[in-house]
């Protein structure tokens, strides 16, 4: 990427001190969420409290549907719920992105067991979900970035339709030619 022109900076969200750096001179961020879902929060904290600090005025994070429901039993919400409130209460300005199912997750991991037992495994009964392209996701951050947006609210960003997690099965069937 620093080939490329961008400004490349270390920092390590478990590491306060590198944030600081790393931060330093940016007006705008996007706040990626990390993967570890149960215990991410302190690093999102971590993050948002050091780009307050070096003066980070406007904050997008990448959150996901269902943070903002304080029934919803998945824990992956509640990692977001908590990073959202303290982004409310941080002072900036901000945006949540409540990124739906990522498509490409299924195709990554689900599917290629599905394919391999021809069994999907999944505990979602009919409900159903609109599933949402990482790229379409990219460039809702983007615009946001760009200040394309109303400040210091969510916006929900998911795909076109809803499936069930059957009807997803059976598309991945058709696709690769398995029963």
């Amino acid at each position: 990427l620093a080939d490329r022109g961008a400004h490349v900076r270390f920092a390590d969200f478990d590491d306060p001190e590198t944030l600081k750096e790393a931060f330093a001179g940016a007006t705008r961020m996007l706040l990626v969420s990390t993967a570890r879902v149960g215990s991410r929060l302190g690093q999102h904290v971590n993050a948002i409290d050091a780009a307050t600090a070096a003066g980070v005025e406007y904050i997008a994070y990448t959150s996901v549907v269902g943070a903002g429901d304080p029934d919803n039993p998945a824990i992956v919400t509640r990692d977001h719920a908590a990073t959202e409130k303290h982004l409310r209460e941080s002072g900036v300005r901000w945006n949540a992105l409540r990124d739906s199912q990522y498509a490409e997750a299924l195709a990554q991991y689900a599917a290629p067991f599905a394919i391999l037992t021809g069994v999907w495994h999944s505990c979602e009964g009919e409900g159903r979900i609109a599933l949402v392209a990482r790229d379409d996701c990219v460039d809702c951050a983007v615009a946001l970035l760009l200040g394309r947006g109303e400040d210091n609210r969510h916006y929900d960003v998911s795909g076109p339709e809803l499936l069930s997690y059957r009807e997803i099965a059976a598309e991945v069937a058709r696709i690769s030619g398995r029963p």
